[in-house]
């Protein structure tokens, strides 16, 4: 998985092909050439981006008939999509609507949670970093177990058979 840096989000304001993505998710949610979509849901930009998901998964009875709103859904699969090519994750796709509201191009992101491991994965993950050739956790207590079986001398015991002759 790639990691987000703070420092990537100021790299792309320059970037054309991120100001095209923006601009292509600005025309949608204006909905320019569609009048705005006056008649459905309003302009995608006045909303907040957990009510244009939930309005994504609902169908609306319109005549008698259920209809799904097709600008809604492709506007949310474009968020997330812009936010995974240039964020690295689905879950910025809020980040990006919260960008195409705005005029500019400079997006502003919350702060993200350091996933942090403990027990077995922690063991196995610090010895990923230090480059341990032993292993970790269970398997390198049993190779180490193992290792010391192997170089302890065992001791030589003899066992007198009291009933033999001779």
């Amino acid at each position: 998985m790639e990691f987000f840096w703070p420092e990537r989000a100021a790299a792309l304001e320059p970037r054309p092909d991120f100001r095209a993505a923006i601009g292509r998710l600005r025309i949608l949610a204006a909905g320019e050439g569609r009048g705005g979509y006056a008649a459905s849901t309003g302009p995608l930009g006045n909303r907040e981006f957990s009510d244009i998901e939930a309005l994504a998964q609902t169908a609306h009875v319109v005549n008698g008939r259920s209809v799904w709103y097709r600008h809604v859904s492709d506007y949310v699969t474009g968020c997330k999509q812009a936010a995974r090519q240039f964020l690295g994750s689905d879950a910025l796709a809020r980040s990006v609507h919260e960008l195409v509201r705005t005029t500019g191009y400079a997006l502003k992101l919350p702060a993200l949670k350091v996933p942090t491991v403990g027990g077995p994965q922690a063991s196995k993950a610090a010895a990923y970093f230090s480059g341990a050739s032993w292993g970790s956790g269970e398997q390198a207590n049993l190779r180490a177990w193992h290792r010391y079986r192997k170089s302890a001398v065992e001791p030589f015991v003899v066992m007198l058979d009291p009933f033999a002759v001779g």
